[in-house]
């Protein structure tokens, strides 16, 4: 019996949401914060707000056009 293997997805790492670095909140990452509180989703600006940042920045660009994102919240937040 021959086991079939998942299919690998690609994936892509940018660095344009970085900004000054660590612990530096960008303008791009304090709207997401905001787009994603409408929503009940809590963010914060250091690591899930950029995060969010691009994939929001990749949505607007129509990188993600007819495909599916998942977005991995790791904010355990207060």
């Amino acid at each position: 019996m021959q086991v079939q293997r998942p299919r690998l997805m690609p994936f892509r790492v940018v660095h344009d949401q970085i900004g000054r670095g660590y612990g530096h909140a960008t303008p791009a990452a304090l709207a997401a914060c905001e787009a994603a509180a409408q929503h009940g989703i809590t963010l914060e600006p250091t690591y899930t707000g950029k995060a969010m940042a691009g994939l929001l920045a990749d949505a607007e660009s129509g990188l993600l056009d007819g495909k599916r994102v998942l977005f991995v919240n790791t904010y355990a937040g207060k």
